[in-house]
């Protein structure tokens, strides 16, 4: 059991309310300090039942005989949520109808990596007295490795969270909090607002200097409601401890041999100066919502069904090497204007109309008659009596050649 009576000295607190002379109370204590001995994170482990359970050591503990401190098993307390510990992790330990449950780790020092449980470091020898390193001696299991990285902040933002200080230079705004979710490794899912515009925020892979997401993490999706990305996204600390502020970018316009094409197609159509308006601007205003994944490699698969890509406005894809678009049946492309290329200057042909043109052309210079023992030559416009169908069937070829040309498909 871990919930417990435990002995309270008057002497050593209180004494008013107790009583000068009174002897030493016993008070209930639902929730007891503990530390993590023994992990279950799957069924190599131990029973599909047991998994996230642990197993732990109380600190605090009484029965007939006095103090022990006996190792036992413990399932999260909450049901659908469980911040798993590992060796070592402080924790809080009770007892509800007969069942062992744990609460934490602990966040002792508010490092989201791992926190040293304060009783066991004034108390090594309950735990191993043997110990030759400061990782043993606070029970850290050698395959955890520990690495400390910044607990995420919100910072202020004039742009988006709509104060001003005025003239006071040394005025600090008092910002309402998020709701934050982070991972021991540089990963995390924020739930919060600017102001009363809300916003997602999922990261993975952050630098471990980093105390904000940012464009320079592995993985990022953001849905805003309010603000360009840029004024959202902010800074990071690289390897050579020097801040960054990334700035989007689309990847095929990046580095050497840029695909700059996009650029162009999406400032010609939205009528801007360049695609950065376009890309870094949208989001000043209300109601103008935006989502946004950035990792290094991004697939979307439907095993089952289809993929709807939908757009109200444009759809823009770029690559700075190569697209390929297959399909093992057809592929069908629809508008009402089709161009290959940035410069058309032709019209394509459509290939059945050529055919039979074509054809008829064959025919009717097949059946033009030739009257060798003429004196002078005859062109065919004087129509003489006997070139009249040829010239009639010549006229008609010519009046179909521009059904040749397509209205869709153009080419440069």
């Amino acid at each position: 059991m871990s919930s417990t009576f435990i002995r309270i000295d008057p002497s050593r607190i209180d004494r008013d309310f107790f009583g000068k002379n009174s002897p030493s109370q016993l008070a209930w204590l639902q929730f007891v300090p503990g530390i993590t001995t023994s992990v279950i994170i799957n069924e190599a482990r131990g029973n599909a039942s047991s998994i996230n359970s642990i197993k732990a050591k109380p600190h605090i503990s009484i029965d007939a005989s006095g103090y022990n401190f006996k190792e036992q098993w413990y399932k999260p307390l909450l049901r659908g949520m469980a911040d798993v510990p590992v060796k070592g992790d402080p924790v809080l330990l009770c007892t509800f109808a007969g069942q062992n449950y744990y609460f934490g780790p602990l966040n002792v020092d508010n490092d989201i990596n791992f926190n040293k449980d304060p009783i066991q470091k004034e108390n090594m020898g309950v735990y191993g007295p043997k110990a030759q390193t400061w990782t043993e001696s606070m029970g850290i299991s050698s395959d955890f490795e520990r690495k400390s990285y910044n607990r995420l902040q919100k910072k202020w933002k004039e742009e988006i969270d709509g104060i001003d200080y005025g003239e006071d230079e040394d005025y600090i705004p008092e910002l309402h909090g998020d709701m934050i979710f982070e991972g021991r490794h540089g990963n995390s899912i924020r739930i919060g607002s600017r102001s009363v515009n809300p916003y997602i925020l999922i990261s993975n892979g952050r630098s471990s200097k980093s105390s904000e997401e940012s464009f320079a993490d592995g993985s990022l999706i953001a849905m805003l409601n309010k603000g360009t990305m840029n004024q959202h996204l902010g800074g990071y600390i690289d390897a050579n401890e020097m801040v960054q502020v990334p700035q989007f970018q689309l990847s095929s316009t990046v580095g050497n041999n840029p695909n700059n094409t996009i650029n162009d197609l999406i400032a010609d159509f939205n009528g801007a100066n360049n695609a950065a308006n376009v890309l870094h601007d949208y989001g000043s205003e209300v109601n103008q919502s935006q989502l946004i994944q950035n990792s290094g490699r991004i697939i979307i698969n439907a095993n089952v069904e289809s993929i709807f890509m939908s757009s109200f406005k444009d759809v823009y894809i770029g690559a700075k090497e190569n697209i390929s678009i297959t399909s093992n049946y057809q592929l069908v492309v629809d508008a009402e204007t089709i161009d290959l290329g940035t410069n058309v200057t032709d019209r394509m042909v459509k290939g059945d109309e050529l055919v039979t043109i074509l054809e008829e052309l064959v025919e009717a210079i097949k059946s033009i008659q030739v009257y060798p023992f003429s004196p002078t030559p005859i062109p065919l416009t004087a129509e003489p009596k006997n070139m009249s169908s040829s010239v009639t069937k010549l006229d008609a070829v010519k009046s179909k050649l521009e059904t040749m040309l397509s209205d869709k498909c153009n080419l440069e």
